[in-house]
């Protein structure tokens, strides 16, 4: 499903099974949800990517590309925190542009992440221990504090493009 020029919302809802979508907002200033397995795009543009029950281990995680302008990538619905039931990969976050937003469980509260250099490569993100968001091509180097926000769940929803004008 593709957006085209403009600035697009593109839901893909919520696919039952192992079914995977390629969501792309194309040119534009978009917002793109996906769920489970959905490779989610945004294109050229400042985007808003909301990755909402992510893949269950490294081979079948969520995939999130901004592509170029300020992107925003928010994780959500992280309440069910198993071993090896949430899994989001963001391929191209740059810290001088882009933002990433975690829905955290427990009031929201910074004490239970962790994040980890792999490889020096990436940068793997822990909530209570399970791993559920990885940073592809980024080091610890390349993130301030600013670039994560974090989310209490406990909240009624909230508006994206609040959060996108800061």
């Amino acid at each position: 499903m593709s957006g085209g020029d403009g600035d697009d919302f593109i839901d893909g809802g919520e696919l039952s099974g192992f079914v995977r979508q390629d969501l792309s907002g194309g040119t534009g200033n978009d917002v793109v949800i996906g769920a489970g397995l959905d490779r989610i795009s945004g294109g050229s543009g400042d985007d808003v990517l909301v990755a909402q029950n992510g893949g269950t281990n490294d081979w079948d995680a969520q995939i999130l590309i901004g592509g170029s302008g300020s992107d925003l990538f928010v994780v959500e619905d992280m309440t069910s925190l198993a071993p090896g039931e949430y899994r989001v990969e963001i391929l191209d976050f740059n810290g001088l542009e882009d933002r990433l937003v975690l829905d955290l469980p427990d009031g929201g509260s910074a004490t239970n992440l962790r994040l980890t250099v792999l490889d020096d490569s990436y940068v793997q993100i822990e909530c209570r221990g399970v791993p559920v968001t990885t940073l592809r091509g980024v080091n610890l180097t390349d993130l301030s504090v600013g670039d994560i926000l974090l989310r209490d769940t406990s909240e009624d929803g909230y508006d994206y493009a609040q959060i996108v004008a800061g």
